[in-house]
């Protein structure tokens, strides 16, 4: 027997030990004598003891010869580990990669950094690369675990490359269907990458405060046409009426947030839910006189400068004073243009993402590795059929 065996062999012992261990000293005070006297009581404890030593063998004994042959998969993300574990490159020459170039698509490069730790205890051999997969699989289920494992990405494969790439066509107001194309991936793809995106940014404002001058308005979005309320004669509501979605919108110039309040005219009411518990007390604030803002003053008692739109209309971006919020409004609908089809339910989603891409002042590589650093740590999983499943 070789000697990696016997560590494997080793490593399969201690497993089981700390499992039985473990249920020992729930039980009783931990000493050798009543060790043996509570195996004797407890058969199934040392039986599942037993097993799972077994188990644990069978399942990473020869793992270094079986099965048999080492594909270029195996070889190549290998050498990468050990490339990078000693030089900081890989074999391109590229410091610490996020994704590996070689044939095809190239490789996800997560494996890699998980069996360097393997590479440096054991050397660059077929053990080091195949061990840590071993010691991270299910026999039974023949689930695997990866530091992808209950992140935002477990359950469906994603390049790193192809999601990065998404993003960048996300933050560039691109269609899903123009991104899918460019991406060569199918539009279903793009719409439960979407999701993905949604479920990251979930509860995103939640810690935003505004603060210094901020300028506050709604925007309104049209509803589908199935859900327009018409009229006797076939008359469609016109104005800022019961046809249209509204979203309180405030901006300090630095973040935004943006709010959906639901469908109609705002009230102060809303105004008290959504903008204001955005707001810092010592700030002030302008708009366009609207009536549904004197929330703000009677709430927070800031001081107001009004902007009315008889005054404002036909100015030039830069000398127009509200231009802060109406360029939020006018990102928001490029957004929205750009995914006109959208589901009305996640209006919050899009504007959870719009306050993200906001916040980064159009530095795409910042929004980029933002979002990277959010995926992994989120930590819920949505599965494909599960983001595409129809609504009732």
């Amino acid at each position: 027997m070789f000697i990696a065996d016997w560590i494997i062999l080793c490593l399969a012992l201690f497993v089981a030990s700390l499992y039985f261990i473990v249920n020992y000293a729930k039980s009783i005070r931990l000493h050798p004598v009543g060790i043996l006297s509570y195996a004797r009581k407890n058969p199934k404890v040392l039986l599942v003891t037993f097993l799972l030593a077994l188990a644990f063998a069978l399942r990473v004994a020869f793992v270094d010869r079986l099965p048999r042959g080492f594909n270029q998969d195996e070889a190549s993300i290998g050498y990468e580990a050990w490339s990078i574990l000693y030089y900081g490159i890989d074999r391109k020459g590229n410091v610490l990669p996020v994704h590996l170039i070689s044939w095809g698509s190239g490789q996800n490069a997560f494996y890699a950094y998980f069996i360097i730790p393997s590479i440096a205890l054991f050397g660059l051999n077929e053990l080091s690369v195949r061990l840590p997969m071993g010691l991270f699989s299910c026999l039974d289920c023949g689930r695997k675990f990866n530091p992808l494992s209950g992140t935002i990405f477990d359950g469906h494969k994603i390049p790193v490359s192809e999601w990065i790439e998404f993003l960048i066509h996300l933050f560039q107001y691109e269609s899903l269907l123009c991104s899918s194309l460019d991406n060569q991936n199918a539009y279903n793809t793009g719409r439960y990458w979407l999701k993905k995106v949604f479920l990251i940014l979930d509860g995103y404002q939640d810690g935003i405060l505004l603060s210094g001058d901020v300028g506050v308005d709604e925007c309104f979005l049209v509803m589908k046409p199935k859900d327009l309320i018409v009229l006797e004669g076939g008359k469609k509501l016109r104005g800022t009426s019961r046809n249209q979605h509204c979203v309180y919108c405030a901006t300090d110039g630095i973040r935004a947030v943006l709010l959906p309040y639901g469908k109609g005219s705002p009230s102060r009411t809303g105004e008290r839910n959504t903008v204001i518990p955005h707001m810092v007390a010592a700030s002030s604030f302008h708009d366009d006189g609207d009536s549904a803002h004197n929330a703000i003053v009677k709430d927070l008692g800031l001081p107001r400068t009004v902007y009315p739109t008889k005054y404002t209309k036909g100015l030039r971006d830069k000398d127009d004073p509200m231009d802060d919020i109406n360029s939020v409004h006018r990102e928001f609908k490029r957004l929205m243009t750009a995914h006109g089809a959208y589901d009305r339910r996640n209006i919050l989603g899009y504007c959870n993402l719009e306050s993200f891409i906001y916040a980064h002042h159009g530095d795409k590589a910042a929004m980029v590795l933002d979002m990277l650093r959010r995926s992994f740590e989120c930590g819920k999983v949505l599965r494909y059929r599960e983001a595409l499943k129809k609504h009732e």
